[in-house]
């Protein structure tokens, strides 16, 4: 009969135990070692994603410190030029003390200041140049306007105004028309500007062959008219201050006409006729 029993090794071969590694490794199946390596290299992966995230974190930490700061310091800029904007307009640091005018031949420049409204040691800040401008137009002779203003204590009107070249009898005040063919009252017309005889609204083909014969003369030319006249649209006539007259003709071709009148102005001679200005002929 056998029986089984647990021998103690003989005391002269010492037998030595299997390393743990060993024996853990292989007594492990072929799935169970593949298991067990995912997860040493799962655990491996997260002490590494770990340690980044740490460092990703503190660099966004870093990173939202200096944008706080850039922010701030942004914010004290946009104050501090707003408290130095609001300063100028509340308090007087520059005053006008100088209203120039520029481009006024028939004006004078007081008269174009009053209409302005700007008043000397007014805040030049608070000065409402497009409400200034304004009333400048409002003026009848004045046909644009502009109010700027110069640091310290400037401001400059630069007008732009009406030439007038004829002018209408009607009633107590004349009509003025300036090269537009534009009409509007406000006294006395300039001496270059050209009286229309025996004209009204009543023919609108002739007025308007009036008018731009008379935009076509030079100022020295208009002061040295008395006035325009037509017994037709085929027939304008200019009588001079002296008594000479000039026949015209149709109003066609007026600038060269308007040179022809130039040179008879510089002959002797009572009449003359302009209406081929390539031959001028004393009548």
């Amino acid at each position: 009969m056998t029986h089984g029993r647990v021998s103690s090794p003989e005391p002269d071969e010492p037998q030595k135990p299997p390393a743990a590694e060993e024996v853990s490794t292989n007594s492990y199946t072929g799935e169970e070692r593949a298991r067990l390596l995912d997860e040493h290299a799962a655990h491996q992966a997260g002490v590494q994603e770990s340690s980044g995230s740490t460092a990703s974190g503190a660099g966004r930490r870093g990173a939202r410190s200096r944008m706080w700061k850039i922010i701030a310091a942004v914010v004290v800029v946009v104050v501090l030029l707003a408290a130095a904007i609001a300063a100028l307009f509340a308090f007087p640091i520059f005053t006008v003390k100088n209203v120039a005018v520029e481009g006024n031949q028939q004006l004078e420049d007081q008269q174009i200041v009053d209409a302005t409204g700007i008043e000397p040691g007014e805040n030049l800040m608070q000065v409402d140049t497009t409400a200034a401008a304004r009333g400048v137009v409002g003026m009848p002779r004045v046909r644009e306007a502009t109010v700027s203003r110069s640091f310290p204590s400037e401001i400059t009107v630069t007008v732009v105004e009406r030439r007038v070249i004829a002018w209408l009898e009607e009633g107590d005040e004349p009509t003025l028309i300036d090269d537009q063919a534009e009409a509007f009252h406000d006294g006395a017309p300039p001496e270059s500007a050209v009286r229309l005889e025996g004209m009204d609204g009543s023919d609108t083909e002739l007025l308007e062959g009036a008018i731009a014969i008379a935009g076509a003369l030079s100022d020295p030319v208009g002061e040295a008219v008395e006035h325009i006249s037509a017994e037709s649209v085929n027939a304008y006539q200019l009588q001079l201050n002296d008594g000479r007259t000039v026949f015209w003709g149709r109003a066609v071709d007026n600038d060269n006409k308007a040179l022809a009148v130039e040179t008879v102005l510089q002959r002797e001679g009572g009449e003359w006729d302009v209406s081929n200005p390539q031959m001028i002929v004393q009548r």
